[in-house]
């Protein structure tokens, strides 16, 4: 290795990087509603679940170099989501009716109704990030409730099937600087791969419990 390569090596040691980890987790409801509950899971499969009732990836800065002024937006295609999952419920005759606007995701149905303002969960910010040499415990940041709740309508359309297709990935966009004032910018989407669906019905048939195992797989673009 040459001295300018080795130069170079270091100048990238001490730039920061920041990137999320993949979880296990388990959407989950008690009643006859949505599985809203996303909790996540061991990093291993067949783990006890953690005791958190909502989703959280970590975010670590992996290099040596502090992250300063870090800001984090989501994207998702809600519009598409929303008109693909219209139909699904649809051809699958579940009463489910979902609509994106201004204000956010709504969801109605024969049974319930909820709500999720998207606008006021894209963004989030930090004033630093220290490298994991510094501090090992990841940073906790939550999946949008808007998302969660249109993929639960997607796991209580299914059910029936015991069966659970692939899910438009969400994308995170990071930007930060270094202690030096320089930005940078990095983009990553999340892929659900499922690994389990289950439910349970009362002595008449109706759906008192329902279940979904999968894993949040982060990919940086």
């Amino acid at each position: 290795m040459t001295v300018t390569q080795i130069s170079r090596q270091q100048r990238a040691s001490y730039r920061p990087e920041i990137a999320f980890s993949r979880v296990f987790f388990e959407a989950s409801t008690k009643d006859a509603k949505l599985p809203t509950r996303w909790a996540n899971w061991g990093k291993k499969r067949g783990e006890s679940p953690l005791q958190d009732d909502r989703l959280s990836v970590p975010l670590a800065n992996i290099r040596l170099a502090t992250a300063k002024d870090v800001s984090l937006r989501w994207s998702f295609p809600f519009d598409r989501a929303v008109q693909q999952v219209n139909e699904l419920a649809q051809q699958e005759l579940v009463p489910i009716y979902l609509q994106f606007d201004d204000k956010g995701l709504h969801l109605d149905s024969t049974f319930f109704r909820y709500g999720s303002n998207w606008q006021n969960q894209r963004d989030k910010s930090w004033d630093y990030v220290l490298p994991v040499s510094i501090e090992p415990t990841s940073t906790l940041v939550e999946i949008p409730h808007a998302y969660i709740l249109l993929v639960s309508a997607i796991i209580y359309i299914m059910h029936k099937n015991m069966k659970l297709g692939a899910v438009p990935p969400i994308s995170v966009d990071l930007m930060f600087a270094d202690v030096a004032g320089n930005r940078y910018k990095s983009s990553f989407q999340f892929n659900i791969d499922w690994h389990d669906l289950s439910c349970s019905r009362d002595p008449a048939g109706a759906l008192s419990a329902l279940s979904a195992i999968g894993c949040f797989e982060p990919k940086k673009c």
